[in-house]
């Protein structure tokens, strides 16, 4: 059995008993993915994993900025890039860049989807500093925020869901805040779900 002392000492003075079972390889230690997957629990979201791991990645590997440079110039409206996308140098001379390609429900051969609360826009669900929980609003502009929201703050990403659904009864969400927002607005004086 092998143990990283690092790890080890690192679990031991976080007093974390799962990680301590892990450095010392014992059976049923969390691995990694169960680690992964109570964090999605907890509203991780894959663009916000993307996001950091290309924005450390940036900040310790500068020279990989022209790669984005150059794919970005390659961009289309059916190719998007992340704000901080992840680059994969290859064995040849290159790198691998990551980007969003668009397929179209037609070009998929599906029927079309509708992934909106009804009237039209997305229901967007996001975690708020300024309200100090998760939030979520459609993303239609009315002229200010919507007659409804945003709602919350609440305790979890899937409380926030639950509420939109049971209010819409959407069951696809978008990450972050509607479009329209100018920054997070800030929390109203009320209850766990402000309306």
């Amino acid at each position: 059995m092998k143990t990283d002392l690092h790890d080890l000492a690192d679990a031991l003075s976080r007093g974390d008993a799962g990680d301590i079972s892990a450095a010392l390889g014992l059976p049923g230690a969390p691995t990694l993915a169960d680690k992964l997957r109570a964090l999605i629990r907890e509203g991780l979201t894959h663009a916000a994993a993307v996001y950091v791991f290309g924005e450390d990645q940036a900040a310790s590997e500068p020279g990989l900025s022209a790669y984005i440079d150059r794919a970005r110039a390659t961009g289309t409206d059916e190719l998007e890039f992340d704000p901080a996308p992840f680059v994969s140098p290859g064995g040849d001379p290159g790198a691998w860049v990551t980007a969003w390609v668009w397929v179209s429900d037609e070009r998929a051969g599906v029927d079309d989807v509708d992934y909106s609360d009804g009237d039209g826009a997305p229901v967007c669900v996001w975690y708020s500093d300024a309200a100090g929980g998760w939030r979520w609003d459609t993303g239609e502009d009315s002229g200010g925020f919507d007659r409804i929201g945003p709602r919350g703050p609440f305790g979890s990403k899937g409380d926030a869901q639950q509420d939109a659904a049971d209010t819409f009864g959407v069951v696809v969400f978008f990450d972050g805040m509607p479009d329209h927002y100018d920054g997070d607005p800030p929390a109203k004086s009320g209850g766990a779900a402000d309306a």
